[in-house]
Order: structure tokens, then C-alpha cells, then sequence
């Protein structure tokens, strides 16, 4: 697609962008009509009491964590937890006196119960609002980057379709979670980084470098995507100004590291100065490495159960009806013999004694539970990239499938736009079930990706029945060999 073609698609759907928008933000607050009175539970108010000390003293502490990982400024700075969330309510609070008063005392509390026993009239509107409109600018730029990568407005209108129809977006936009802000930065930044491949552009490589560090900012695993892929765009680069004498991608690749760097290293140098450890957090990677390693105990019989009472929905009630109870009930979080129990109050405790300290701790479990059965390792993040990957509700039992057929037609026809948009969201899906126990809400940014892929799929269907040879699918047509 030119870049002439581009702009007349701009143009074309700026109505259409806006009923989108408009037509997600109904929805998004219809979903969460119910939950506006719903007690803050676990890691929410974990979030809160972040955001209460930072309010009270300026100081950003870590709340119920401050304990936990050994490492604390003069004035009780913390870092075992990114910051940009905790200031983004801190910045809530600061507009609404009544939502202080929920934060408060939903921090003082702790317990649901107890919540909405003491706390009530809660009063969460101003954050719900909030994260409805962040959510709908996300779920709006999976529009466009559809529209972008297939060229074909009915597929990002199904795409859309499908983000909000497991409800997910609208039941986090209720909760004071990071992915209300985790979620729109990852879809800008897409958007953003598609746009400047398409257009060879230095103000959306900008944008994207941007949007990039702050969405380090609130949540740091996405620090390894930057580290990973990084190295391999610059080398693409270097390739082609070498080949080609076309500077403009390497400049553009620069111009992204840069307003990345720029945008995370004051935090880093705040911690680094403050706390002692030059880093986004610290405490947090032994904390999830600890349960996700208490995953390694599980049998090869376990194993093979994981594959069933992983699927979304019914698998659990599947594994009952086919398997002895021995050989699944170790994979229900709830249980305290399971893994994922055990790992959280049995291997966490027990490795931070026998590595003697926090700054050792994930060392001590890379050596001892991974490196010491790295096979076993390899093989039992099968089964948690398994279990974490069924976001979109029971139409991803359509879409992921479908996800690594289109990954391979792409290959074979070289559609980089698709590739490019694919990488990341696959790459983190892999990363977080190597370190960390891997629930589907670590995967929500999967859900534009496989919006995208159950657009194609209906199309595909749509033109099958009307059509015994239906046209080349919108975004795989013959391409031109380099469309950078």
C-alpha cells in the first residue's frame, strides 16, 4: 500500500473511526454496569495501597510489599513494582475527594468483605470512567492497525467484534489493575511501530519509542521484548543502509531507542539513587520465578493431563471426567497442594532462606529449579503457553489455531506487516510462560492479533459459500517483494 493509498484510507474512515470509539465505549460501559460497586479484591488493593503513600507523602513506597524484597531508600522508597499505574491513581485521587476515601479506606480494610461492610458507599466512578475511555482508544487503535494490515474496514469492524466479546476489556476497565493502561499503550505502540515500517516515518518511530517506555513503566516485562528485538532491527538496518544506502529505518530505529531511554531512564536513575538498584523493579522476578519454577514438579502424567484441563471454559470439568483426580488436581490454583500454592508459600520462603538473601534469590532458582532440568523447563512452558493463551473467550478455540496457519501463509508470502504485528504479542505469550505462571490476563494483548486473524476467518468463510473460487484474502494478495 502507498502511502497516497494510506492517507485516502484515512480519510475515509475518520466516520467510521468515530463510531467505532463511540460504539466501544457503549458497550465497555454496558459490560461493566454491575461491577461499579463491586469491593476492590487482592491485587487491586495492592494497588491502592501503592498509590495512598504516594498521595500522602510523595514518596513511592510499596505498600503491602514493603517487606518483601529487602531493598528500601532513606525515606521508605520502593521499587518492587512499576510506577506508572499506582500514579495514575495517585493522580485520580488527587481529583476526587470521594474516590480518596474508597482508596483509603479499601487500604485499611484489606478484605472484600470487610470493604463493603465499612467502605460503602464505594465510590470508584472516576477511575471506571477513566479506564473505559483508555480501554476504547485501545480497542480503537486494533481497529485501525486492522485496517492498516488488511486494508479491509469489514475485517477491523469483526476484529473489533471479537476484542470486546469475552468481556474482558470491560470487566478490567472496572478494576484497579495495570492492564487498563497496559492494554491501550500496547495497541498505540503497535500502531505506532506498524506505521513507521509502512511510511518509513520518524514521527511515528518517535510516538512509538514513547509510548514504548511508558508502557515499560507499568509493566517491565515488556523491557525483554525491547532488549530482544531491538538488536535485530538495528542489524536489518545496518543491512539495508549498507545495501541500499537508505538511512532513513536506521535513523528511525535510533529515534526510537533514544525517546525510549528517555522516558524510562528517570526512573531508573531514581531508583539506582534512592534504592541502590539501577533497574525498573526489584524483588518482583523471584517472586513470579518462584511459582512459575513450582510448576516443574508436575509428572509427566500431569503433564500431559495440563493439555485438557487447560482449555478454556470446560477443560477443568473435561480432565474430572476422563483422568484420576491425582493427575490433575495439582494444576487448580486454589489448592494447597498444587503448584502453583506450593510455589507461593512453600518454595518462595524456602529458597530466599537457602539462598540467604533477596539479591541472590532468582539466581538461586535459575540454578537449582531451571538450569538443573532445562528440558523439563522447556517442555512444562508448553503446557503454560497452553493454558495462558486462550483469551477472547470460546472463539479463540477458532482463532488461535487459525493464528498458526496465517503465521505460515505470512512466511510463505512474505506479509511482513502481519509478521511485524504478530511477533510481539507471540513473542510475550512464550516469555511469560518461561518465567512466570502464565494466566490468560498476561496475554490480553493477544486479543487485537486474534481479532485480526477471526476477521480473515469469516471472510474466508463469507466468500467460500458465495464463491467456489473466492478472491486472495485482503492483506494477502500479491505483494511486492519489499514493502519497506
Amino acid at each position: 500500500m502507498s502511502k497516497r493509498a494510506f492517507l485516502d484510507i484515512g480519510r475515509k474512515t475518520t466516520t467510521q473511526a468515530i463510531l467505532a470509539f463511540c460504539a466501544t465505549l457503549a458497550i465497555l460501559f454496558w459490560q461493566s454496569h454491575d461491577r461499579w460497586q463491586q469491593a476492590p479484591y487482592a491485587d487491586e488493593v495492592t494497588y491502592m495501597s501503592l498509590a495512598l503513600p504516594l498521595y500522602d507523602t510523595g514518596v513511592y513506597q510499596d505498600g503491602n510489599f514493603k517487606n518483601t524484597n529487602g531493598r528500601k531508600g532513606a525515606n521508605g522508597e520502593g521499587m518492587f513494582f512499576a510506577p506508572l499505574y499506582p500514579a495514575f491513581l495517585t493522580a485520580l485521587i488527587h481529583l476526587s475527594p470521594s474516590f480518596e476515601k474508597t482508596v483509603r479506606c479499601s487500604v485499611e480494610h484489606r478484605r472484600p468483605v470487610d470493604i463493603t461492610a465499612k467502605c460503602s458507599p464505594l465510590n470508584l466512578e472516576i477511575m471506571i470512567v477513566a479506564q473505559i475511555i483508555l480501554m476504547a482508544l485501545g480497542a480503537l487503535c486494533a481497529w485501525i492497525t486492522a485496517i492498516i494490515v488488511t486494508g479491509h474496514k469489514g475485517i477491523a469492524w469483526i476484529s473489533l467484534f471479537f476484542i470486546l466479546s469475552g468481556k474482558d476489556y470491560g470487566e478490567l476497565a472496572s478494576v484497579a489493575m495495570s492492564e487498563s493502561l497496559v492494554l491501550p499503550l500496547f495497541s498505540f505502540s503497535m500502531l505506532a511501530a506498524l506505521l513507521a515500517w509502512r511510511q518509513k516515518s520518524l514521527k511515528w518511530a518517535l510516538l512509538c519509542g514513547i509510548s514504548a517506555g511508558f508502557l515499560c513503566l507499568a509493566k517491565p516485562s515488556f523491557v525483554y521484548l525491547i532488549l530482544c528485538l531491538l538488536p535485530f532491527a538495528l542489524l536489518f538496518c545496518a543491512i539495508r543502509f549498507v545495501k541500499k544506502r537508505d538511512a532513513k529505518p536506521l535513523h528511525a530505529i535510533l529515534l526510537f531507542a533514544c525517546l525510549f531511554t528517555a522516558i524510562t531512564a528517570p526512573w531508573v536513575i531514581r531508583n539506582g539513587t534512592k534504592v541502590g538498584v539501577w533497574d525498573i523493579s526489584y524483588g518482583l522476578a523471584p517472586f513470579t520465578f518462584a511459582q512459575r519454577v513450582a510448576f516443574n514438579d508436575m509428572s509427566w502424567t500431569e503433564w500431559m493431563t495440563s493439555f485438557v484441563y487447560g482449555i478454556p471454559s470446560f477443560g477443568d470439568n473435561l480432565a474430572e471426567d476422563l483422568f484420576p483426580k491425582e493427575t490433575y488436581i495439582r494444576h487448580d490454583f486454589g489448592n494447597p497442594e498444587g503448584f502453583y500454592q506450593q510455589g507461593n508459600h512453600v518454595l518462595r520462603p524456602q529458597t530466599l532462606k537457602e539462598s540467604g538473601s533477596y539479591a541472590v534469590q532468582f539466581s538461586y532458582l535459575v540454578e537449582n529449579h531451571m538450569l538443573n532440568q532445562p528440558f523439563k523447563h522447556v517442555m512444562v512452558t508448553f503446557s503454560l503457553v497452553w493454558r495462558g493463551m486462550w483469551v477472547g473467550g470460546k472463539l479463540a478455540l477458532i482463532a488461535i489455531p487459525a493464528l498458526l496457519a496465517f503465521l505460515i501463509i505470512a512466511l510463505k508470502k512474505k506479509n511482513w506487516d502481519f509478521i511485524l504485528y504478530a511477533l510481539p504479542p507471540v513473542f510475550m505469550l512464550g516469555f511469560h510462560a518461561f518465567t512466570s505462571v502464565n494466566v490468560a490476563r498476561y496475554n490480553l494483548i493477544m486479543l487485537p492479533l486474534l481479532g485480526l486473524v477471526f476477521g480473515w476467518i469469516v471472510l474466508w468463510g463469507w466468500r467460500k459459500c458465495i464463491s467456489k473460487n473466492p478472491s486472495p484474502l485482503p492483506g494477502f494478495e500479491s505483494l511486492p517483494k519489499d514493502r519497506t
